[in-house]
């Protein structure tokens, strides 16, 4: 992404959050097919599945803790022997940090698959938190934008589509997330900056596919 795109892109992102939740709520409270009371029932299902799901994530946390308290409970007093242990206990550290990021990110994609919106979230930023440094990341942020897409929480999508664009602007990833963003505008009514977003990803990416779908959210406003 070139350095006068990307620094656009930043800003108008930057005018977007000046443009104030009190617009969004507004723009909601005129929503009709919102459906508040059928949306409040699901919302209460999903975060039953929640809290279930946090429980189990915490209970693996707590097994793996002990696991790793019982490790160091084998090391000897003998130099060569506590020489050994240290190594295999940092060796399970590590695999348990591997397995640990490995069960958030793919817990987070089953719920995701499943639409269990606000349980994919949970997990998705926990592994973001705790996993910064994977190369998984910038997977998980896109799926975490488009979690919060789904669940409407467009300033939280906008937010981590800000962090693609900062650390990986050449990555797939961030593409994919700014045509989210695009969309965001549009459902918002704020065309012309879903223009500007949409005209960014075509003149920034490399990829086909992603020009293209810019192209195609284009033509879709200029009918």
């Amino acid at each position: 992404m070139t350095r006068g795109l990307f620094s656009y892109f930043m800003l108008m992102l930057f005018a977007f959050w000046l443009w104030g939740y009190l617009g969004l709520s507004h723009h909601f409270e005129n929503t009709e097919d919102l459906k508040e009371e059928v949306q409040s029932q699901r919302m209460e299902i999903e975060r039953q599945r929640l809290r279930a799901s946090m429980a189990q994530y915490e209970q693996e946390r707590f097994q793996q803790y002990v696991a790793t308290l019982m490790s160091n409970k084998l090391k000897s007093k003998d130099y060569v022997e506590r020489r050994v242990a240290s190594v295999v206990t940092k060796e399970i550290d590590s695999s348990l940090k591997l397995v640990s990021g490995e069960s958030l990110i793919s817990k987070a994609k089953r719920d995701y698959q499943n639409q269990k919106w606000e349980s994919a979230k949970y997990f998705l930023v926990q592994f973001c938190r705790e996993f910064p440094l994977s190369e998984l990341i910038p997977e998980a942020k896109f799926l975490l934008v488009e979690t919060n897409y789904k669940l409407r929480d467009y300033f939280d999508a906008i937010q981590v589509a800000q962090e693609l664009v900062q650390l990986f602007p050449d990555s797939e990833m961030t593409g994919y997330a700014m045509l989210r963003v695009g969309q965001i505008f549009i459902e918002l009514e704020k065309f012309d900056d879903a223009e500007q977003v949409f005209q960014t990803v075509e003149a920034s990416f490399n990829q086909g596919t992603l020009r293209q779908q810019a192209r195609e959210f284009l033509r879709g406003l200029h009918p």
